[in-house]
């Protein structure tokens, strides 16, 4: 299964992520992020269809909300995703 992970340094900046995607119709799914993904200590990550990525990059963007990395998983790996 192929989805998009975007990475939040804290919970607080994750659960604002995630309203400011819900706010806009995009469904995520807020959960741990995966060992091995950052450095950045207890990090948060956002859940999304592939698809939807770039439009929700561009929300967050505008609100001043821009993940720490972004990551797709696919074929059980991942792969930092680079605009």
């Amino acid at each position: 299964m192929e989805y998009a992970l975007l990475i939040a340094r804290s919970l607080t900046r994750a659960q604002r992520m995630w309203r400011r995607l819900q706010n806009s119709g995009i469904r995520a799914e807020l959960r741990k992020a995966p060992v091995g993904l950052t450095d950045l200590g207890c990090s948060y990550a956002l859940q999304l269809p592939v698809q939807r990525l770039e439009e929700a990059l561009r929300i967050l963007q505008y609100a001043d909300l821009s993940p720490a990395s972004v990551w797709i998983r696919e074929e059980n790996r991942y792969r930092e995703w680079k605009q």
